[in-house]
């Protein structure tokens, strides 16, 4: 079964490096000049720098404490080096030499590798005490995993210059609190770009900003009709009443427990409403497109499943719904590797989409319960690499409908995954 984490993790680490290439094409209008580097110091820090080939800008790719093991409380980039203007701060894969050649993954500007598929924020010596950090106002570029694993990282304010936040930027900050976003920005990648920075409570955009607006806590395009990221720390968050559509990741690393959708939302992205600490997920009776039942949100007009609330790590779905596509969100309470114990099917669901199963991750040592006395349809066209139907766990059917759910696994497109049979594929059981 294709892991649903993995799924999530590797959409964020291909958008991370789309960021990157996105930077390094946007960067190339100012052509560098790599075969000097400069070596500025201010406080308690040595920076290394690029100047562009005709002295005009600056490029801050590292960052080092003077002092080897001192870790400063405090760091303040210089906002020139050679009276040249700083331009763009952080490393990439054209000034780490021959590490960056085959690299997966990128640095921080403070030289520690980020691997966010397994956790590591990048937090190193010299970065692991600042708690007060001054970016230059001439700052257009902040490349990906700039400033990822600062541990004690408190506020933050993104120069207004900066059009682009990328992926994992301020991955892994804890103690972030407050972020003031750039006037210019017309795009980032928020669930990835501040992961894992659980105390993110105030988040300051200006007016001025022409691509978003800061309502309710959520950031929502200009018009308001996309929500785009829900603020990471707020317990309760009520969708406003203008938002249609909630993109995907929306409400990633969100410790919302309560999340209200409002009238005029009509679309959900997958993986839109994914926090892993909401308890409920309520629907204004006013909206037209969504109902709520049990643990489930489900399009009224066909009975598709929109989002599963998971409570202990399982998932009851509700008997309103009447297919299941790839395309829906599960949130809610999982176990600690954001699995399913527990899936339960019920009978009412005659549809399961093709590559149904990257919205769940049942656990190995889980339940699928099948009710239904005929197996739902199975369409497809899907990933060939990618189990159609759940695999390594226990597979409840009923009693009397064994032979055709044995027959059904058969006849899925399982073979293709393991040659040599399918009864070691699922634990069967029955009810």
């Amino acid at each position: 079964m294709k892991k649903h984490v993995l799924g999530i993790l590797l959409a964020a680490l291909i958008a991370a490096a789309a960021g990157a290439l996105a930077g390094e094409s946007r960067s190339k209008a100012v052509s560098w000049e790599y075969a000097e580097s400069y070596t500025v110091t201010k406080g308690k820090f040595e920076f290394k720098a690029l100047l562009s080939k005709d002295g005009g800008k600056a490029w801050i790719y590292s960052v080092k404490a003077k002092k080897a093991g001192s870790s400063p409380t405090s760091l303040t980039f210089p906002a020139k080096v050679k009276d040249a203007k700083v331009v763009r701060l952080g490393m990439d894969k054209t000034v780490m030499g021959s590490e960056g050649e085959d690299a997966e993954f990128n640095k921080t500007i403070f030289g520690e590798w980020v691997e966010r598929a397994h956790g590591v924020g990048g937090a190193g010596l010299d970065s692991m005490k600042i708690k007060k950090m001054v970016l230059p106002s001439s700052v257009t570029e902040i490349t990906p995993t700039a400033f990822s694993g600062m541990k004690v990282l408190e506020k933050v304010k993104i120069p207004d210059g900066v059009k682009y936040l990328y992926g994992e930027t301020f991955y892994d900050c804890p103690k972030l609190k407050e972020v003031t976003l750039p006037k210019k920005m017309i795009g980032f990648q928020p669930y990835s770009c501040f992961d894992a920075c659980p105390k993110l409570d105030k988040v300051i955009l200006p007016k001025k900003n022409k691509a978003f607006v800061l309502k309710n806590n959520m950031i929502l395009t200009k018009n308001g009709k996309t929500a785009v990221w829900a603020i990471p720390k707020k317990k309760k968050i009520k969708v406003p009443a203008s938002v249609r559509k909630i993109v995907s990741g929306a409400f990633y690393g969100s410790l919302a427990r309560t999340v209200t959708l409002g009238k005029k939302v009509s679309v959900l992205e997958a993986d839109s409403i994914c926090g892993t600490e909401i308890e409920k997920v309520k629907v204004d009776p006013a909206n037209a497109t969504f109902a709520k039942d049990g643990q489930c949100i489900y399009y009224k007009k066909n009975g598709t499943l929109a989002v599963g609330v998971s409570q202990a790590a399982e998932l009851v779905i509700s008997r309103k719904v009447k297919k299941i596509t790839r395309n829906c969100s599960i949130c809610g309470t999982v176990s600690e590797d954001r699995q399913l114990y527990l899936l339960d099917i019920p009978a009412s669901v005659k549809c399961l989409g093709k590559d149904w199963l990257d919205a769940f991750d049942v656990s190995a040592s889980g339940k699928v319960y099948f009710r239904k006395s005929t197996p739902p349809r199975l369409e497809k066209g899907g990933d060939v690499n990618t189990a159609p139907l759940p695999i390594f766990c226990k597979v409840y059917v009923p009693k009397s409908s064994l032979k055709k759910y044995q027959k059904w696994y058969r006849e899925s497109g399982l073979k293709q995954m393991q040659e040599d049979g399918l009864e070691d594929m699922a634990t069967w059981k029955t009810f």
